[in-house]
């Protein structure tokens, strides 16, 4: 009898415990973000630079480091590009933030994944972007977002891989 008291209390104990973890896992906020664009920058002969229109809330009272993104961009289920970067960025405490983060791809990678496209042609994306930040309460997390739009096909024309 007096064994099974013993596993009764434990078990008592640790579902306790396990709620509690629970409820304060859930009482921290965490940072939330949503991909508002995706669209090209700067293009040389060498690389193109992607830009994630990213908007970022940081609900803690200190700053939070962005410190990695990492991305695949698909157009009917066919990749385009993919990648990641290391970032020092900053979002202020207690703020929505509006930050382009800059990603770069190769210029050979562009020509072919728009080769048979006319420039400015808008054709539809769908981005898969995480985004790894190093939080006071919870360390490091990754956030998951996705967006689909269309995305214009970039000038490569005045641009030859010979250059």
């Amino acid at each position: 009898m007096e064994t099974k008291r013993r596993i009764a209390t434990v078990f008592v104990v640790l579902l306790v415990f396990w709620s509690g973890c629970k409820t304060l896992e859930q009482s921290v906020s965490k940072p939330r973000a949503d991909v508002k664009d995706v669209k090209f920058g700067e293009i040389t002969p060498e690389s193109a630079t992607l830009l994630f229109d990213v908007e970022i809330e940081n609900p803690y009272s200190v700053d939070l480091p962005l410190q990695k993104i990492s991305f695949v961009l698909s157009s009917q289920e066919k990749p385009l590009f993919w990648g990641r970067a290391d970032l020092q960025t900053i979002v202020p405490s207690k703020s929505i933030e509006a930050i382009s983060l800059p990603v770069q791809v190769g210029y050979s990678d562009v020509l072919n994944a728009f080769k048979g496209f006319t420039s400015g042609l808008k054709i539809p994306y769908e981005a898969q972007v995480n985004l790894s930040f190093d939080t006071p309460d919870l360390g490091m997390i990754r956030l998951s977002l996705k967006k689909a739009g269309q995305i214009s096909v970039p000038d490569i024309g005045k641009i030859s891989e010979n250059d």
